[in-house]
């Protein structure tokens, strides 16, 4: 019979996608524990289909019980007391480390590339037929995570890229191309096919994450981050940038 490790998250996707890829390397690592996670409804459709693994539950946060662990990184103000919260990588290794010695089980997060997903279900086929050359993630932040955010900014940068003839893909309607949203694939889907990209451009949310993965990493010729507030490296094709003229600079400057 499994002993279980209980946890909760009733902030966003992208707050859980974290955490589970966090859980699912703690999963392999302690095949005799049963890691139960309570969340947002909303939320769970779309993790469900990442886990492979019997010994990872998703369940309601209407559900939680008394002996379940926030896990959200701003409990008792662990990230706003953080004199590293200004640089995603370094934060979230000690952030582990600090929840690992909670939960007292060994930190499967040893160093930054132990970030990436490795989940095996992104590694699939995706629906879509054709590669793209571009991902522009353009669906809205809800974190913080630039305050300069403008979606116009990115069809500016869509319609560029279009009109070099460039193969182009968005997360969220946009007047122009076509996209995940509207052709209804999920965000395993959106995985898949950065698989395929040449390069992905936009915010890091929840719509973006699991594009950092181990099977497109060593691929990408460049992803570019717009963030304002914080630094994010997963590897030397990864650019945080903080102004569109930044971004739109970069692109000029790095044909694919």
């Amino acid at each position: 019979m499994y002993s279980s490790i209980i946890t909760f998250n009733e902030l966003h996707l992208g707050d859980n996608l974290i955490h589970l890829n966090y859980l699912h390397k703690l999963a392999i690592k302690n095949p005799d524990l049963c890691f139960i996670h309570y969340l947002n409804d909303e939320y769970i459709a779309l993790l469900k289909p990442l886990i492979s693994i019997n010994n990872i539950k998703l369940e309601s946060i209407k559900n939680k019980n008394d002996f379940s662990i926030n896990s959200w990184i701003g409990y008792d103000n662990y990230f706003y007391d953080s004199p590293l919260n200004k640089d995603w990588v370094l934060f979230y290794l000690t952030f582990f480390d600090y929840f690992s010695k909670k939960i007292n089980l060994e930190n499967p997060i040893l160093n930054k590339y132990d970030l990436l997903f490795d989940f095996p279900s992104l590694n699939k086929p995706s629906l879509l037929d054709r590669d793209f050359d571009y991902l522009i993630v353009n669906s809205t932040p809800l974190s913080n995570q630039t305050n300069n955010f403008d979606p116009h900014f990115l069809n500016l940068i869509i319609k560029m890229l279009v009109f070099k003839n460039y193969r182009v893909i968005s997360t969220h309607p946009n007047g122009i191309i076509e996209s995940t949203m509207e052709k209804k694939l999920d965000l395993l889907e959106i995985s898949r096919i950065s698989n395929r990209c040449k390069a992905i451009i936009g915010i890091p949310n929840g719509p973006m994450w699991l594009t950092f993965n181990v099977f497109n990493n060593s691929n990408l010729i460049y992803r570019i981050l717009w963030l304002s507030v914080q630094n994010l490296s997963l590897g030397n094709n990864c650019f945080s940038l903080k102004h569109p003229n930044e971004i739109l600079n970069f692109i000029n400057h790095n044909p694919i």
